[in-house]
């Protein structure tokens, strides 16, 4: 592999980007293996912030993965690959103006922040007729002295109350249920 390397970059010259698509398929599916041993009904969900290429993107949703993506960019990119609405998680604290058309079509929303809940929850209601599905987005104590970021704080008052505000709507919110 290292004159592999050596040879690319004599090639390419540097920067250069190198993707082991058999070893990603392997750590994908030994991933996915080891957590539905314990939760049948886990589904890889996709960063696209983390590498939004589209070969690789494509590669995972070949490979049953769902799109995770924090972006109208990339919202519009996994439109673009394929997926359904049904399969794009719309996540983080700062999402686009496509968040609307997401969720009219049938999408999955997780919430971070009491003031997103506020903002969906009235969206929600203004169309009465139509089913949403909504998470929220948990901001945990990963160990280490390192919490995550995003998402709304364990045991917290926002947390209660962005959880009432949504139960309060149950009649158009549902938890997600992860497509298959």
């Amino acid at each position: 592999m290292e004159q592999t390397i050596k040879k690319l970059i004599k090639q390419q010259g540097t920067p250069f980007y190198l993707f082991d698509e058999k070893g990603f398929v392997e750590n994908y599916k030994k991933l996915e293996g080891t957590f539905q041993k314990v939760y049948p009904n886990y589904h890889i969900c996709y960063s696209y912030k983390t590498n939004y290429t589209p070969f690789v993107c494509q590669l995972v949703k070949s490979l049953g993965g769902l799109a995770e993506v924090v972006s109208d960019m990339e919202y519009t990119l996994a439109k673009k690959i394929g997926y359904l609405n049904s399969q794009i998680v719309y996540n983080g604290p700062s999402k686009g103006e496509l968040l609307y058309e997401h969720l009219l079509s049938g999408g999955i929303v997780n919430i971070d922040s009491l003031d997103e809940a506020n903002r969906i929850v009235a969206f929600c209601k203004s169309h009465v007729n139509k089913q949403f599905t909504i998470g929220i987005r948990i901001n945990m104590d990963l160990g280490g002295n390192f919490i995550s970021r995003f998402g709304l704080v364990p045991d917290s008052e926002e947390l209660a109350e962005t959880v009432k505000i949504i139960e309060a709507q149950q009649s158009s919110i549902n938890w997600p249920s992860l497509p298959h």
